[in-house]
């Protein structure tokens, strides 16, 4: 009787083994989904900054005493007052221009993702 007691108090071969493949299973099926999540954060995260960095460049050809007068070029130090960035977003700016008409140029790097301003589209995921 004894024995009969200690079998039923351990698990077999076959059953660890079908524990392990249905977990097996569930990763190969949820990974992907979770590093697809993590990248379209990153692409939202950088689309939104790349919308602040517009504003940023709208508000300083308002202020601006130079608007109107032509394609300006801006740099990292123009918009710095106006910008509103939360603490770690590294942002990168490639060639910020701002039309007569007040159309915003340029791109926006933020973690590897590049932001077309004129559009709002991604231009690269690097990974």
């Amino acid at each position: 009787m004894e024995r009969k007691a200690r079998r039923k108090q351990a698990f077999t071969l076959i059953e660890l083994l079908v524990v392990l493949s249905i977990i097996a299973i569930l990763a190969v099926l949820l990974v992907p989904r979770l590093v697809n999540y993590s990248g379209q954060a990153r692409e939202a995260a950088a689309i939104q900054n790349a919308q602040a960095v517009v504003t940023a460049a709208e508000l300083y050809t308002m202020d601006s005493k130079n608007a109107g007068q032509g394609a300006r070029s801006l740099t990292a130090a123009d918009l710095q007052p106006y910008l509103k960035m939360p603490k770690g977003a590294e942002v990168t700016l490639d060639a910020v221009t701002v039309s007569p008409a007040g159309d915003v140029q340029g791109q926006v790097t933020t973690k590897n993702v590049t932001v077309n301003l004129a559009d709002m589209e991604v231009a690269k995921a690097a990974h």
